[in-house]
């Protein structure tokens, strides 16, 4: 076992430098070394994971498992732009679930309004268009931070513009667009 890494040191005196078996002048001669040299350096980054992993299968009990089990499980490795896209395409299907059914569940039919009615109806009209938008507009925003859905966000503005044109969203949409 006593193969040398480098030139200065074997694998045998950094395996006990790692255990803490050596006398002190020792560790200092080969913290130095280690400091320095990239071999020993790979080589005992290497005998930590190894370490490690030995620790914790200790401190688990696995080591006491039926030699029928395989430790070879992949864990995949998570997207970190999964959950902020399935939140902003979950927004923008509600919102749009919400449009399609305010336009469905209109009445057919006009009803005579009084002026002062019709100017209320209209108002209360231009507020939840004004709302729409706005949510719209905050979807788009929420979108617009990750840069693979550049042309989906820019969609998303161009729709504000022409579907609710005098709207405060739509202006900000229209600068967004330049």
């Amino acid at each position: 076992m006593n193969e040398q890494i480098c030139q200065i040191v074997s694998k045998e005196q950094l395996v006990a430098w790692a255990d803490g078996d050596l006398p002190p002048d020792e560790v200092e001669r080969i913290t130095e070394h280690i400091a320095n040299c990239p071999d020993c350096q790979a080589f005992d980054e290497a005998l930590e994971r190894s370490l490690h992993v030995t620790r914790t299968i200790w401190q688990t009990s696995q080591s006491q498992w039926p030699k029928t089990h395989t430790f070879n499980r992949i864990v995949p490795k998570r997207q970190p732009l999964r959950r902020p896209f399935a939140v902003a395409a979950s927004v923008l299907f509600v919102l749009g679930a919400g449009a399609v059914w305010r336009l469905l569940s209109e009445p057919s039919e006009r009803i005579d309004l009084t002026s002062e009615e019709t100017k209320v109806a209209e108002l209360r009209l231009k507020i939840a268009d004004s709302g729409d938008a706005a949510r719209l507009f905050a979807a788009a925003e929420l979108l617009s931070r990750y840069p693979e859905s550049e042309s989906s966000v820019e969609e998303r503005y161009r729709h504000i513009v022409e579907t609710y044109p005098d709207t405060a969203a739509a202006a900000k949409a229209k600068l967004k667009i330049q």
